[in-house]
């Protein structure tokens, strides 16, 4: 079953709805790759990692959903703080997947293009719910993969450390 888009005039008479935030349309595009990849996995692994992965994907969208459906600014972000800590949970999955060599490069790597796109968009939308810009401390440069943001990130803190 398809979504139907709302035109540029029908999103503008209408109250806005979760389908409008940018950071909600990443997630879903997120979802519908990471159901793709889940699909793919083999049988003897492939109904629970495949279920785990897709409640996590379902819950990026759903959690933006739910905090912008709140009429209370701090649930909002809530919400957009949940909703980023499920694509660290999904990404963990990810990186299982390319480890074990349940996933090809190809597949992994349009689905981390994806994952920093929602990334992006939920830290625009904490900036603007929180009323401030976001700190670049955080940005882990964007060449870095699954798992070399991880190990990196623990050591350059070490090595910065007194």
């Amino acid at each position: 079953m398809a979504i139907r888009t709302r035109s540029r005039e029908e999103r503008e008479k209408s109250a806005p709805t979760a389908c409008d935030l940018p950071a909600w349309r990443e997630a879903f595009d997120l979802a519908i790759r990471v159901f793709r990849v889940a699909e793919n996995l083999p049988l003897d692994l492939g109904p629970r990692l495949s279920g785990q992965m897709r409640i996590i994907a379902l819950s990026v969208p759903s959690y933006l959903a739910r905090g912008h459906a709140s009429s209370d600014r701090r649930e909002f972000l809530r919400g957009a703080y949940q909703a980023r800590a499920a694509v660290s949970l999904l990404k963990s999955s990810l990186s299982f997947c390319g480890e074990v060599g349940l996933a090809t490069s190809l597949e992994l790597r349009q689905v981390e293009t994806q994952i920093r796109r929602v990334r992006r968009s939920i830290d625009v939308l904490v900036a603007d719910l929180r009323g401030g810009r976001r700190s670049n401390a955080r940005r882990r440069p964007s060449g870095m993969s699954f798992v070399e943001g991880g190990a990196r990130r623990g050591r350059d803190a070490e090595s910065a450390s007194p």
